[in-house]
């Protein structure tokens, strides 16, 4: 690990540094909070945009993209039992 001088401020800062201490000036152009992430966050939103455009041209059918169909109910064998309590027994009551 180097130190090197800040070229804003001459500084001793570390080369790992993100910016100096002192003013602020960013010192190495590899450390993630000197990265410009911009274009890698055009590139996502554009290709979500895309989808949805190519989403929203498609013919709308009225049925769901998907068909879920659930399996029939069947009562229990024992017909249903309330799995609350009853009032009067939980506050005391007769």
């Amino acid at each position: 690990m180097a130190i090197i001088k800040c070229a804003e401020c001459d500084y001793s800062v570390s080369e790992h540094a993100a910016a100096c201490m002192r003013c602020g000036y960013p010192i190495s152009s590899n450390h993630p909070a000197n990265i410009d992430y911009r274009p890698y966050i055009n590139a996502v939103v554009g290709a979500i945009s895309s989808a949805n455009q190519s989403l929203a041209n498609q013919p709308m059918t009225g049925q769901p993209a998907v068909n879920f169909t659930a399996p029939p109910q069947q009562p229990p064998a024992g017909g249903y039992q309330n799995p609350e309590p009853d009032a009067n027994a939980v506050w005391g009551k007769q």
